[in-house]
């Protein structure tokens, strides 16, 4: 890749005019970082890189949304710029520092612990191309070259913002948004008692950090108690239903099948006996293994009959190695409160 060591000596180029970074970083926003490959061709362009090679020109702004080869545009736009920086007696920044900074956000998304959030990543994502930007402001600045984007290009940038931020900004929220609804959410102590809506029963906490949720977040608006890992992709979501027809067999069924209709199952395994410290309650905790495309996830469900009622829940984890114990634990400390009808 060829330094540029000096500002091309005519301003006409729309990349000479200055362009504030706080616009350019909301740019990328509301674009979802596609305004990025942008920024990329327009500097290769007033770099003058497409004079030798004009296939430069695309294969650069292509080059950008990889991460590794991203890295290497980030540090030799700050490269081409400190040196023309540096002619004019001014300092500049080390180019390692935005091609770091853009390989840690990668590391962000690729090893954050669970719950992962893409909205951090959406928001850190332009900052090493705001970074290189603020030096080429500078370095124009400097050179005596070019104003900031005044007419119609500044009318389209803001209506560009305008637009596009709100629509951003709710895919963000759209993605993330049961995740921070359940972040929010208080954590629990190992061995807490969590109670349902309908007061008949409490089951403990297994670990530290499990949380009880808002219904509908997992399971249906009219669900009893809706609890989450740590992890934020295992869960349990508890249900007192009722009626004539409702038996710890017929639930039983209705749940193996419903299960068995998303996957195949790998493994069945039911066990049925009376609840503990309870007047010969029936119980049921069957556990289920579903295997798909490679992938396993395990099911445990909890059925409990009562004289007028039953109560289910059904817990789900994508990690059976490492969640189904807890889980289990969690359906297998439930107890019927003080004053529940038999």
């Amino acid at each position: 890749m060829r330094v540029v060591t000096s500002p091309p000596t005519s301003s006409s180029d729309p990349f000479e005019e200055r362009l504030p970074i706080g616009r350019f970083y909301l740019l990328c926003l509301a674009t979802l970082g596609l305004w990025v490959p942008i920024w990329v061709r327009r500097r290769a362009q007033a770099d003058g890189e497409g004079r030798e090679d004009p296939a430069r020109l695309w294969l650069w702004p292509i080059a950008s949304l990889f991460t590794p080869l991203a890295m290497v545009l980030l540090f030799e736009f700050a490269r081409s710029d400190r040196e023309a920086l540096r002619q004019h007696g001014s300092s500049a920044i080390n180019p390692w520092g935005p091609a770091l900074l853009h390989g840690a956000v990668l590391l962000l998304l690729l090893f954050a612990p669970e719950p992962t959030l893409w909205l951090p990543v959406w928001l850190l994502f332009p900052l090493p191309f705001v970074w290189v930007q603020h030096q080429r402001n500078r370095r124009i600045a400097l050179a005596g070259e070019g104003d900031g984007p005044v007419g119609g290009r500044t009318r389209l940038q803001w209506a560009t913002v305008a637009c596009g931020l709100p629509l951003a900004a709710a895919l963000a929220w759209w993605i993330d948004g049961d995740t921070l609804m359940v972040m929010a959410s208080p954590a629990e102590r190992v061995g807490a008692l969590l109670t349902g809506a309908a007061g008949l029963y409490t089951v403990e906490a297994p670990r530290d950090g499990w949380r009880v949720v808002k219904s509908g977040t997992f399971g249906d608006d009219d669900s009893d108690i809706e609890i989450v890992a740590p992890s934020g992709d295992s869960w349990a979501v508890g249900y007192v239903v009722s009626g004539p027809d409702e038996t710890l067999d017929s639930r039983v069924s209705v749940r193996r099948s419903a299960i068995r209709a998303e996957a195949t199952l790998g493994n069945y395994k039911e066990s049925r006996h009376f609840l503990p410290e309870s007047d010969f309650i029936p119980m049921s905790l069957a556990l289920y293994e579903q295997e798909a495309l490679g992938v396993r996830r395990a099911y445990a469900v909890l059925t409990v009959e009562l004289d007028e009622a039953l109560i289910e829940i059904v817990g789900f984890t994508p990690a059976p190695g490492e969640q189904l114990g807890p889980l289990v634990e969690l359906l297998e400390s439930l107890r019927l409160s003080e004053g529940a009808a038999p």
